[in-house]
């Protein structure tokens, strides 16, 4: 059950287990304009400070937090259905959007252009509180990319570079066998509701010797 589940909170026990040397540091980032994610990233404690523009109602910020676990494709509970209410034909254009993005912005060498560009397709880059595209990674995956570009420079290391692996969504698994423990599921999973589940490594490896 656990080898098909896309939630870190499920995982993060294992990660835990296999290294108990190492202390694991969640880090959430609230929304924020991109140029705040560029600050951030030179400056510790840059997204809390008081009077931000990412500062939020606390209404807000509850609401966010229960979508943190969330990879969007097709969801009217969003009200985002681009391609329509669902069915075949949308399900295969809202998955091969989330595919351009795995193969465009996130492929190949990690500039701050690209990073950009993925910010702007995920949120309004005036509003970015507002949905463009669903991916629940809209803020974090653009800082965490801008974090490690800083973190290979100053090891001396080559330029990041993503490496798209795979692609799945909700509608692909078979659902965990866990009614029979008291559980249920949390949102359904078919052609008119489901989330995409891309994965990618971001390598950066020692640069070439002169």
């Amino acid at each position: 059950m656990h080898d098909g589940e896309h939630s870190l909170e499920a995982l993060v026990f294992w990660l835990r287990h296999q290294r108990a040397d190492l202390e694991i540091v969640p880090i959430l980032i609230p929304a924020a304009r991109f140029e705040r994610l560029q600050e951030a990233r030179r400056s510790p404690g840059a997204l809390a400070r008081r009077g931000d523009a990412a500062a939020r109602p606390r209404a807000r910020s509850r609401r966010r937090d229960r979508d943190l676990d969330r990879r969007g494709s097709l969801r009217p509970d969003f009200s985002y259905v681009p391609y329509g209410e669902g069915g075949a034909e949308a399900y295969t254009r809202a998955a091969n959007r989330d595919k351009d993005l795995l193969r465009g912005p996130l492929a190949g060498p990690i500039t701050e252009a690209k990073l950009r560009q993925a910010f702007e397709t995920f949120v309004d880059p005036e509003d970015p509180d507002r949905y463009r595209l669903t991916w629940c990674g809209r803020f974090a995956v653009p800082f965490g990319l801008l974090l490690l570009r800083d973190t290979a420079r100053e090891l001396g290391l080559a330029q990041p570079t993503g490496h798209p692996i795979a692609y799945g969504t909700s509608v692909g698994f078979p659902e965990l066998p866990v009614h029979d423990l008291g559980l249920g599921e949390t949102a359904p999973a078919n052609l008119y509701h489901f989330v995409g589940y891309p994965a990618a490594a971001f390598t950066a490896s020692s640069p070439a010797p002169d």
